[in-house]
């Protein structure tokens, strides 16, 4: 059965043990939201006979939301702990590289979606123990026949090919869509 990378009930291939890569609840990024993401990281990433992988997320992945990504660089980006009276409190949490994908708050057509705006994921990425992720080539590159313009006589050269990563397994990733639901 095929499920979607992200997922509360992940099926494991020899164990009958589930891990689930939601953080709880959903919460909107806090640093309450973030410490719970980091503790799914550290007790719910299980290998496929259901042991506990020992793995530290190096990425943090938001929307473009203008709110979002303040909070995210309040909290993460200052040197001292947000909030804290005593300015000498160094912040633990500014150990992410921040990735902001402006297009992870819409359909698969393109469109704007409102209900995705609060999004965000911490991941292991670039790591060969980290999020599996592939290179794939759906479509190999190839060259059409020219287009010449009928308006202006301009000749344009065109090719045509599709490209993308894939998630393979979702390990090293775990997600909060921000509904806190």
């Amino acid at each position: 059965k095929r499920q979607s990378p992200i997922n509360a009930s992940h099926t494991l291939p020899f164990s009958t043990d589930t891990w689930s890569n939601v953080v709880p609840s959903n919460p909107a990024f806090s640093k309450a939201g973030l410490l719970a993401a980091e503790l799914l990281f550290k007790t719910n990433i299980l290998d496929g006979y259901g042991a506990r992988k020992v793995m530290q997320p190096t990425h943090l992945v938001t929307t473009d939301d203008p709110t979002l990504v303040y909070n995210v660089r309040q909290i993460t980006g200052s040197s001292t702990e947000v909030g804290q009276s005593n300015s000498g409190v160094i912040n633990a949490l500014n150990k992410y590289t921040h990735i902001v994908l402006p297009q992870l708050d819409s359909t698969a057509t393109g469109v704007y979606d409102e209900t995705k705006k609060d999004t965000w994921f911490l991941g292991r990425f670039g790591t060969s123990d980290g999020v599996d992720m592939r290179y794939s080539e759906a479509k190999g590159v190839s060259t059409l026949p020219p287009y010449k313009d009928p308006m202006n006589g301009n000749v344009t050269s065109r090719v045509d090919g599709a490209w993308v990563f894939r998630i393979c397994g979702a390990r090293g990733m775990v997600m909060s869509n921000g509904s806190g639901s």
